[in-house]
């Protein structure tokens, strides 16, 4: 249980001036990627800005971690090595990286992290947005490779790093409550063979019934403005028939965990 102002208050009245308490868990952020640039830079063809570092920085706040954001790890092996090498001086009590992890030319984050890793694994989870996953320890410190995509990053996130950081905190609220509601809005969703975490919106139904789901539109994984109007992940199981407008779906809410 976190320590609420009425706690606070609580232990003050019997006299209690210290209590022990799990540490906020200190993680550090990397974002990989030439084209990536700082967000108050113009941008050339072929540029996009750092967003993930901020999205992830702050995901991480409000759950009450310490964020060590590091720089941009280039598409190069000696510069990954070098920085992961320098994060883990800073002895965090977790790494983050975004990008890196597919199949591409200059996709060098996994291959780095077997190198200096111990039990590294390298995943192809059956869900989308988010399939490739690199997770295991690096010196002794767990470590996460989240895909670079920005919505994908953020619902790896949600499934694989705050499950993890819960546990090392002994919280009761690394896995997200279900909820179920009404699929109000949107276009059919057809079956598909991953599971599908569709960024999305619940709100109380104003007559007492199941809550009312939305979806916004932007559901790429690369696109951040659904996302930013969501506060739920809404479930479509993978082989499921195609999901419409007035079906009960499960959600998963994102405004739930401990305050």
């Amino acid at each position: 249980i976190r320590i609420s102002p009425a706690a606070i208050g609580l232990l003050a009245s019997i006299g209690a001036t210290e209590i022990p308490v799990h540490r906020r868990p200190r993680v550090a952020v990397h974002s990989s990627g030439n084209e990536l640039v700082e967000i108050n830079s113009d941008l050339n063809p072929g540029q996009i800005r750092n967003s993930n570092l901020y999205s992830l920085c702050a995901r991480l706040q409000r759950w009450g971690a310490i964020t060590l954001p590091r720089p941009v790890l280039l598409d190069n092996i000696d510069a990954i090595r070098d920085g992961l090498q320098e994060t883990l001086a800073l002895e965090p009590d977790a790494i983050i990286t975004t990008g890196g992890i597919s199949a591409g030319d200059l996709d060098y984050i996994r291959e780095v992290a077997r190198e200096m890793g111990d039990d590294v694994q390298i995943r192809k989870v059956a869900m989308k947005p988010g399939k490739p996953l690199v997770d295991g320890l690096l010196g002794g410190v767990p470590f996460f490779g989240l895909p670079g995509n920005p919505a994908a990053c953020l619902v790896s996130f949600e499934m694989f790093v705050r499950p993890a950081l819960a546990r090392m905190e002994q919280r009761p609220d690394g896995i997200h409550p279900v909820r179920y509601g009404i699929l109000q809005t949107g276009d059919p969703v057809p079956p598909g063979d991953r599971m599908r975490l569709l960024r999305g919106r619940f709100s109380p139904d104003p007559e007492g019934g199941a809550d009312r789901v939305e979806i916004p539109s932007g559901q790429g994984s690369h696109l951040l403005s659904g996302f930013a109007r969501a506060n739920c992940l809404v479930k479509i199981p993978a082989q499921e028939q195609t999901v419409k407008p007035g079906d009960l779906v499960e959600i998963w809410s994102l405004t739930d965990e401990e305050a």
